[in-house]
Protein backbone atom coordinates (compact mmCIF):
# COMPACT_ATOMS: atom_id res chain seq x y z
CA UNK A 1 0.00 0.00 0.00
CA UNK A 2 2.81 2.28 0.85
CA UNK A 3 4.52 1.54 -2.29
CA UNK A 4 1.30 2.52 -3.98
CA UNK A 5 1.06 5.93 -2.10
CA UNK A 6 4.65 6.92 -2.94
CA UNK A 7 4.14 6.40 -6.91
CA UNK A 8 0.56 8.03 -7.08
CA UNK A 9 2.47 10.74 -5.19
CA UNK A 10 5.43 10.94 -8.05
CA UNK A 11 3.25 10.86 -10.55
CA UNK A 12 0.76 14.06 -8.89
CA UNK A 13 4.36 15.98 -8.64
CA UNK A 14 5.01 15.00 -11.95
CA UNK A 15 2.25 16.50 -13.04
CA UNK A 16 2.23 19.04 -11.36
CA UNK A 17 5.24 19.90 -12.29
CA UNK A 18 4.40 19.93 -15.95
CA UNK A 19 1.86 21.90 -15.55
CA UNK A 20 3.61 24.55 -13.88
CA UNK A 21 6.42 24.55 -16.61
CA UNK A 22 3.59 24.79 -19.48
CA UNK A 23 2.41 28.24 -17.76
CA UNK A 24 5.94 29.35 -17.68
CA UNK A 25 6.47 28.39 -21.43
CA UNK A 26 2.85 29.99 -22.20
CA UNK A 27 4.23 33.23 -20.54
CA UNK A 28 7.46 33.24 -22.45
CA UNK A 29 5.72 33.22 -25.76
CA UNK A 30 3.13 35.49 -24.92
CA UNK A 31 5.78 38.02 -24.15
CA UNK A 32 7.36 37.70 -27.10
CA UNK A 33 4.65 36.72 -29.21
CA UNK A 34 3.43 40.41 -28.24
CA UNK A 35 7.05 42.02 -29.25
CA UNK A 36 7.06 39.91 -32.82
CA UNK A 37 3.69 40.67 -33.69
CA UNK A 38 4.06 44.93 -32.87
CA UNK A 39 7.09 44.94 -34.41
CA UNK A 40 7.29 48.07 -36.94
CA UNK A 41 10.54 47.30 -38.67
CA UNK A 42 12.04 44.99 -40.42
CA UNK A 43 15.17 44.64 -37.53
CA UNK A 44 12.77 44.91 -34.90
CA UNK A 45 10.75 42.04 -36.37
CA UNK A 46 13.72 39.83 -36.99
CA UNK A 47 15.53 39.65 -33.60
CA UNK A 48 12.30 37.11 -32.61
CA UNK A 49 12.84 34.96 -35.76
CA UNK A 50 14.64 31.56 -36.35
CA UNK A 51 18.23 31.66 -38.32
CA UNK A 52 17.76 34.97 -38.17
CA UNK A 53 21.24 35.91 -40.25
CA UNK A 54 20.36 33.98 -43.45
CA UNK A 55 16.26 35.08 -43.07
CA UNK A 56 16.78 39.04 -42.22
CA UNK A 57 17.83 39.72 -45.62
CA UNK A 58 14.83 37.71 -46.92
CA UNK A 59 12.47 39.35 -44.84
CA UNK A 60 14.03 42.85 -46.61
CA UNK A 61 13.09 41.79 -49.48
CA UNK A 62 9.84 40.29 -48.81
CA UNK A 63 8.33 43.45 -47.61
CA UNK A 64 10.21 45.88 -49.57
CA UNK A 65 6.90 45.03 -51.84
CA UNK A 66 4.31 45.08 -49.20
CA UNK A 67 3.82 46.81 -45.77
CA UNK A 68 5.16 45.46 -42.54
CA UNK A 69 1.76 45.75 -40.45
CA UNK A 70 2.09 45.60 -36.83
CA UNK A 71 -0.51 43.85 -34.92
CA UNK A 72 -1.32 42.56 -31.45
CA UNK A 73 -3.02 39.19 -30.41
CA UNK A 74 -6.45 38.60 -29.13
CA UNK A 75 -5.82 35.53 -27.59
CA UNK A 76 -3.87 32.16 -28.11
CA UNK A 77 -6.65 29.48 -29.57
CA UNK A 78 -3.99 26.54 -29.88
CA UNK A 79 -1.08 26.01 -28.12
CA UNK A 80 0.41 22.46 -28.96
CA UNK A 81 4.38 21.17 -27.48
CA UNK A 82 5.48 19.51 -30.79
CA UNK A 83 8.80 17.80 -30.95
CA UNK A 84 10.39 17.54 -34.90
CA UNK A 85 13.66 15.27 -34.75
CA UNK A 86 13.71 15.81 -30.64
CA UNK A 87 13.63 19.69 -31.66
CA UNK A 88 11.18 21.24 -29.09
CA UNK A 89 8.66 23.27 -31.19
CA UNK A 90 5.41 24.82 -30.66
CA UNK A 91 2.37 24.94 -33.11
CA UNK A 92 0.43 28.17 -32.03
CA UNK A 93 -2.84 29.76 -33.46
CA UNK A 94 -3.30 33.41 -32.75
CA UNK A 95 -6.17 35.17 -32.92
CA UNK A 96 -4.72 38.70 -34.63
CA UNK A 97 -6.71 42.04 -33.47
CA UNK A 98 -8.46 42.27 -37.11
CA UNK A 99 -10.28 39.40 -36.52
CA UNK A 100 -7.73 37.03 -38.35
CA UNK A 101 -6.23 33.63 -37.45
CA UNK A 102 -2.70 33.00 -38.03
CA UNK A 103 -0.65 29.88 -37.70
CA UNK A 104 2.85 29.98 -36.36
CA UNK A 105 5.41 27.71 -35.43
CA UNK A 106 7.98 28.10 -32.68
CA UNK A 107 11.16 26.44 -31.81
CA UNK A 108 11.54 27.03 -27.97
CA UNK A 109 15.23 27.72 -27.67
CA UNK A 110 15.79 27.91 -23.77
CA UNK A 111 14.04 28.26 -21.24
CA UNK A 112 12.69 31.85 -21.05
CA UNK A 113 13.47 32.00 -25.40
CA UNK A 114 11.74 31.19 -28.61
CA UNK A 115 12.09 32.09 -31.60
CA UNK A 116 9.30 32.05 -34.55
CA UNK A 117 9.96 30.75 -37.74
CA UNK A 118 8.97 33.71 -40.30
CA UNK A 119 9.53 31.44 -43.48
CA UNK A 120 6.97 29.05 -42.71
CA UNK A 121 4.28 31.67 -41.43
CA UNK A 122 4.29 33.67 -44.78
CA UNK A 123 5.15 30.25 -47.16
CA UNK A 124 8.11 32.51 -48.31
CA UNK A 125 9.30 31.10 -51.82
CA UNK A 126 13.20 32.23 -53.26
CA UNK A 127 11.19 32.31 -56.44
CA UNK A 128 7.48 33.05 -57.25
CA UNK A 129 6.32 29.87 -58.97
CA UNK A 130 5.22 31.91 -62.19
CA UNK A 131 8.84 33.45 -62.43
CA UNK A 132 9.64 29.73 -62.11
CA UNK A 133 7.76 28.36 -65.13
CA UNK A 134 8.56 31.35 -67.40
CA UNK A 135 12.57 30.48 -66.77
CA UNK A 136 12.57 26.93 -66.08
CA UNK A 137 15.76 26.99 -64.59
CA UNK A 138 17.73 23.68 -64.45
CA UNK A 139 19.45 24.29 -61.15
CA UNK A 140 17.78 23.43 -57.85
CA UNK A 141 14.94 25.33 -55.96
CA UNK A 142 13.12 24.84 -52.66
CA UNK A 143 9.52 25.58 -52.84
CA UNK A 144 6.94 25.15 -50.01
CA UNK A 145 3.82 23.46 -51.39
CA UNK A 146 0.66 21.57 -50.88
CA UNK A 147 1.25 18.23 -52.59
CA UNK A 148 -0.97 15.17 -53.55
CA UNK A 149 -0.69 12.53 -55.66
CA UNK A 150 -1.72 12.82 -58.84
CA UNK A 151 -2.37 10.66 -62.20
CA UNK A 152 -0.77 12.50 -64.98
CA UNK A 153 2.27 10.99 -66.49
CA UNK A 154 3.40 11.93 -70.01
CA UNK A 155 7.03 13.63 -71.97
CA UNK A 156 9.83 13.10 -69.46
CA UNK A 157 7.78 11.51 -66.79
CA UNK A 158 5.65 9.02 -69.26
CA UNK A 159 6.70 6.10 -67.58
CA UNK A 160 4.68 5.35 -64.51
CA UNK A 161 6.15 2.51 -63.59
CA UNK A 162 9.27 4.01 -62.94
CA UNK A 163 7.83 7.72 -61.78
CA UNK A 164 5.34 8.97 -58.85
CA UNK A 165 3.31 12.04 -59.86
CA UNK A 166 2.40 14.68 -57.73
CA UNK A 167 0.10 17.69 -57.88
CA UNK A 168 1.69 20.59 -56.16
CA UNK A 169 0.26 23.71 -55.44
CA UNK A 170 1.49 27.13 -53.47
CA UNK A 171 0.05 29.55 -51.09
CA UNK A 172 -1.82 32.91 -52.93
CA UNK A 173 -1.33 31.44 -56.14
CA UNK A 174 -3.42 29.66 -59.07
CA UNK A 175 -0.14 28.59 -60.37
CA UNK A 176 0.42 24.59 -60.14
CA UNK A 177 3.83 22.10 -61.15
CA UNK A 178 3.59 18.34 -61.91
CA UNK A 179 6.78 16.93 -59.74
CA UNK A 180 8.22 13.61 -60.17
CA UNK A 181 9.62 10.93 -57.51
CA UNK A 182 11.31 8.02 -58.65
CA UNK A 183 9.45 4.82 -57.57
CA UNK A 184 11.47 2.56 -55.15
CA UNK A 185 13.95 5.48 -54.33
CA UNK A 186 14.51 7.26 -51.09
CA UNK A 187 12.31 10.36 -51.86
CA UNK A 188 9.35 7.74 -52.67
CA UNK A 189 9.34 6.58 -49.53
CA UNK A 190 9.45 9.70 -47.74
CA UNK A 191 6.69 11.13 -49.90
CA UNK A 192 4.50 8.21 -49.55
CA UNK A 193 5.09 8.58 -45.90
CA UNK A 194 4.78 12.29 -45.46
CA UNK A 195 1.63 12.13 -48.15
CA UNK A 196 -0.40 8.75 -46.66
CA UNK A 197 -2.30 6.43 -48.14
CA UNK A 198 -5.08 9.40 -48.77
CA UNK A 199 -4.50 10.15 -52.68
CA UNK A 200 -6.63 13.72 -52.76
CA UNK A 201 -4.99 14.84 -49.41
CA UNK A 202 -2.99 17.72 -49.65
CA UNK A 203 -0.63 18.33 -47.85
CA UNK A 204 2.76 21.07 -46.80
CA UNK A 205 5.58 19.98 -48.21
CA UNK A 206 9.22 21.46 -48.09
CA UNK A 207 10.88 20.00 -51.76
CA UNK A 208 13.81 20.73 -53.91
CA UNK A 209 12.58 20.93 -57.50
CA UNK A 210 14.51 20.85 -60.67
CA UNK A 211 13.72 21.09 -64.24
CA UNK A 212 15.40 18.42 -66.56
CA UNK A 213 18.00 19.37 -69.41
CA UNK A 214 15.82 19.98 -72.19
CA UNK A 215 12.99 19.41 -71.02
CA UNK A 216 9.71 19.41 -73.19
CA UNK A 217 7.27 19.71 -70.75
CA UNK A 218 6.26 23.22 -69.31
CA UNK A 219 5.16 21.88 -65.92
CA UNK A 220 6.99 19.03 -65.47
CA UNK A 221 9.59 18.92 -62.40
CA UNK A 222 12.08 16.20 -61.08
CA UNK A 223 11.75 15.76 -57.10
CA UNK A 224 15.24 16.33 -56.20
CA UNK A 225 14.88 16.10 -51.98
CA UNK A 226 11.96 15.92 -50.03
CA UNK A 227 13.31 18.06 -47.43
CA UNK A 228 10.76 18.17 -44.76
CA UNK A 229 6.76 17.22 -43.95
CA UNK A 230 6.29 20.95 -43.21
CA UNK A 231 7.40 24.64 -44.43
CA UNK A 232 9.98 24.85 -42.22
CA UNK A 233 13.69 24.17 -42.44
CA UNK A 234 14.66 22.12 -38.97
CA UNK A 235 18.13 23.06 -39.69
CA UNK A 236 19.53 25.91 -41.04
CA UNK A 237 20.64 25.32 -44.45
CA UNK A 238 23.66 26.26 -46.26
CA UNK A 239 23.65 29.00 -47.99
Amino acid sequence: IASDAEAMAVRLLDEARRTESAKRLLGVVEEHLGKYLAAETVAEKAAFVRHRERVQPLMEAFYRDRPLVPHSFERIGHFVPLSLDQHPFIGVLVELDDGRDLTLLIEQTGEHEVRFDWESEVAFQSMRLADYLAKRPEEPVDFRVFAAFDDFYAFEFADRDEWRSLFLTVRDSDEYLFAYVKRDSEEDRRVMEFIGADAKRAVPLLLRLRFLPDARSTRSVLVEEVLAPRWAYLENPAP
